[in-house]
């Protein structure tokens, strides 16, 4: 009897173990399988972002798809499979997938923004227009939208509205480099050119190598050029804005406007540092005039009343001594054969600078954004002029 309740003991405990050992093999198997397909869709992406800088666009939309098919939950994965497919100029797919993932996330502007250009490339700027609008609601502080919209609006000659976007989108996105670039290049097609050159000097501190930042230093000097001009050794006059036209000589010594205005602060300052041109424009005189405008605007109570994180950071360059550097590093595209020149007999102090600048770069925020549609609400509201001609 002894033996047999032995028996039936032992049954019952392989016969429990064996139970518990298929569900636990059953447990390892269904979590094992997830992880492989997480583990695969991971590689298929990977593979999918190694494909796309090779522009092979189909090998990627097939990695891509892969990778949604075995783990549909990473958004990630569907916007790089829309990315695709919009390198790969199948812009009307690229739609559908953009329309797919906002109606799961809409808060992410770079969505709106690849379906409203797939909706350019197709020729179909209304609806475009209509996307960033959207987007903008959504997320009323994106950068990428506020440029998307602005160049609409410059291509429809609505040049004022245009720079209207660009301006908010330097606010709300200090960081984001195009609304520096395209205000820069409208400024500079104004009488208010200043902001022509203080957003290109930003935008190429944020944006420090590309086609656009070559672009951006040739626009620079060329601005320069035409803002300055050197009659004779006595004769020497400042363009950089309109503003100051409207005053007497009288007027503009009066210390109170210059506190209310920082256009005309600028190009007072610009003035008394035309010494620095001796008979003709180049780029050395143009380097020691940027020095001496910094050395004087801090003579002043200027920093206090016209807060500016590019002019400080001006500053912070000439004390650690590599003003020149900067300043050839910034107009290398201005004046190619002076730039040479200058970097033949200066290449080691050259390459020591691009370190540094790489260890202290130009840092912009929320706090410290430099912005004229931000300067003037608050100094001198009465500026808020159009500076195209409105259309009729």
């Amino acid at each position: 009897m002894r033996y047999l309740k032995s028996i039936i003991i032992f049954f019952l405990l392989t016969f429990g173990f064996s139970q518990l050992s298929a569900q636990t093999i059953q447990q390892i198997d269904t979590t094992t399988a997830a992880e492989v397909d997480a583990k695969k869709a991971v590689e298929y992406y990977t593979h999918g972002l190694a494909l796309m800088k090779k522009s092979n666009f189909k090998g990627a939309i097939e990695a891509f798809a892969d990778a949604v098919d075995l783990d549909s939950s990473k958004l990630v994965y569907q916007y790089q499979l829309g990315l695709a497919y919009f390198y790969g100029r199948n812009y009307k797919t690229t739609i559908d997938v953009m329309k797919r993932i906002i109606t799961i996330d809409p808060k992410v502007d770079r969505y709106y923004q690849v379906m409203g250009q797939s909706y350019q490339e197709l020729r179909e700027p209304n609806k475009a227009y209509h996307v960033y609008l959207d987007g903008l609601k959504a997320i009323p502080c994106s950068g990428p939208l506020n440029c998307e919209l602005g160049r609409i609006e410059y291509e429809h000659k609505n040049f004022n509205l245009a720079l209207q976007y660009w301006e908010n989108g330097i606010i709300c996105d200090p960081n984001y480099p195009s609304n520096y670039y395209y205000a820069a290049k409208a400024y500079a097609r104004t009488s208010e050119k200043i902001w022509s050159l203080i957003y290109g000097e930003i935008f190429i501190n944020i944006e420090i190598s590309s086609p656009r930042t070559y672009e951006m230093s040739k626009i620079m000097y060329e601005v320069y050029k035409r803002s300055i001009y050197i009659k004779n050794e006595r004769n020497k006059y400042l363009f950089f804005s309109d503003v100051p036209l409207h005053l007497s000589s009288k007027m503009m010594k009066d210390t109170m406007l210059l506190h209310k205005n920082f256009e005309q602060a600028y190009t007072v300052t610009g003035r008394k540092c035309l010494a620095a041109f001796k008979k003709d424009f180049n780029l050395p005189e143009l380097i020691k005039f940027r020095h001496n405008f910094v050395m004087k605007w801090y003579e002043k109570n200027y920093p206090t009343d016209y807060p500016n994180a590019l002019f400080d950071y001006q500053r912070t360059v000439i004390s650690s001594n590599y003003n020149d550097c900067y300043n050839y590093w910034l107009f290398n595209r201005g004046d190619i054969m002076q730039f040479n020149l200058w970097y033949e007999r200066n290449s080691k102090r050259y390459e020591e600078f691009l370190i540094w600048l790489k260890d202290h770069p130009l840092e912009v925020n929320s706090e410290n954004v430099v912005s004229r549609m931000r300067m003037i609400n608050q100094n001198d509201p009465d500026q808020r002029k159009p500076l195209f001609p409105t259309k009729k």
